[in-house]
């Protein structure tokens, strides 16, 4: 099978959730002897083709992926560019089975492609405006929405990350559920675990007497951090040995650091920043715990990478996690935006070394099982057959 990935971005470019699966979930279907094409955003206006562990790469003349929420300007030129780059490479990809559009960054694109070469056009949604602004969407947000309901309805099939978006495609999207195949995310363990001298590493954010809690991913509104910092405000009387250690960049950054600032905590809360693999892996293994206080969560891929670590987790009960951690088996679920809740689990987890340790275990062996990226590859190559399948003579 020969597929064409369309995504806003992919390594080694920074990128967060939605670059890392693309990569990870093309590799998986190279591996299973698949030709991959991924059509991406420019790194610098270089190596604009080049075949990265067996995926052809075809990278636009472009800054770089765009920043929403620019409909307007931005988004469109960024599509524009990806349309007349695809264009470009007819002759290469002529025998291309269906294109696979991954979010709404990419939809005007994917769309117009797909239709260019009459092929089948398969959309993975990440994550959905309605929920990660919670309803109160702008005239920006509301073009997002609407391009998520326009993509939903032009493809012939889409892949939701979780059972909670299949749910937010078929409210909001209009999506006959039937044409919404769940597959969740993949992790790969292996970058999250490479070998390194861990006291001399964890030396650079944290004494050796500190017992180390961990949020890793974007410093966003809808990702709850500020519950967090709440959370440990209150546990850090009881506990003076503590130290909170926050891995991501995002728009609310400067308010976080005002309230680490007001609550006292300055001296104990340090500001990673953006931090890649294979250094991520390390930040993982110096932690006690790691802790996802999220208000909106399409999947939970940073709790998945922390179970695949053999951290244990504590997340909250929004969208994806409520799948992802079963409580008290693989993780502890707090209610979201329950600052107090988080305190008291976080407390059980620093008293409860036995506890910590069974479900570190049982995570990290539900992770590597049933969240492979092999395991994922055939989901979507189930996903795409039913497509190919469905499509009728003469229309490939």
């Amino acid at each position: 099978m020969q597929v064409l990935m369309v995504a806003s971005e992919y390594p080694p470019a920074k990128v967060y959730g939605l670059g890392r699966a693309v990569h990870d979930l093309s590799r998986a279907l190279v591996a299973r002897g698949d030709e991959v094409h991924v059509l991406t955003n420019s790194i610098g206006g270089r190596d604009q083709e080049m075949v990265m562990e067996g995926v052809a790469v075809h990278r636009i003349n472009y800054p770089g992926p765009p920043e929403p929420p620019d409909p307007t300007s931005c988004v469109v030129q960024f599509n524009l560019c990806l349309i007349e780059r695809a264009y470009q490479l007819l002759p290469a990809v002529k025998s291309i089975d269906l294109v696979h559009a991954h979010d709404w960054l990419v939809g005007l694109a994917s769309r117009s492609i797909a239709r260019r070469l009459q092929l089948p056009l398969v959309t993975t949604i990440h994550d959905m405006a309605v929920g990660k602004h919670f309803g109160q969407l702008d005239r920006p947000q509301q073009y997002i929405a609407f391009t998520e309901r326009w993509l939903t309805d032009e493809s012939e099939r889409v892949i939701a990350c979780s059972d909670f978006i299949k749910g937010e495609l078929v409210q909001h999207c209009g999506a006959e559920p039937a044409k919404v195949d769940v597959i969740p995310c993949g992790v790969d363990p292996a970058p999250l675990q490479l070998p390194v001298n861990l006291p001399a590493f964890r030396s650079v954010f944290c004494r050796p007497e500190e017992r180390l809690l961990l949020y890793v991913g974007r410093l966003d509104r809808e990702k709850g951090v500020e519950v967090l910092i709440r959370g440990f405000a209150a546990l850090r009387p009881r506990e003076a040995r503590l130290r909170l250690v926050i891995v991501g960049e995002g728009q609310v950054r400067g308010q976080l650091q005002e309230l680490v600032g007001g609550l006292g905590l300055a001296e104990v809360v340090t500001f990673l920043g953006y931090v890649a693999p294979p250094a991520l892996g390390a930040v993982f293994q110096c932690a006690e715990m790691v802790v996802v206080p999220s208000l909106y969560e399409p999947f939970g891929m940073v709790a998945l990478e922390a179970m695949a670590a053999g951290r244990p987790v504590i997340v909250s009960d929004a969208g994806g996690l409520r799948e992802l951690i079963i409580d008290g088996e693989t993780g502890l679920r707090v209610p979201a935006g329950d600052a107090e809740a988080i305190t008291a689990a976080m407390s059980r987890l620093l008293d409860d070394q036995a506890l910590a340790a069974r479900l570190a275990a049982q995570g990290q062996e539900r992770a590597r099982g049933e969240f492979s990226w092999d395991r994922v590859a055939h989901l979507t190559r189930s996903c795409y057959a039913r497509v190919l399948g469905d499509q009728p003579e003469g229309s490939r």
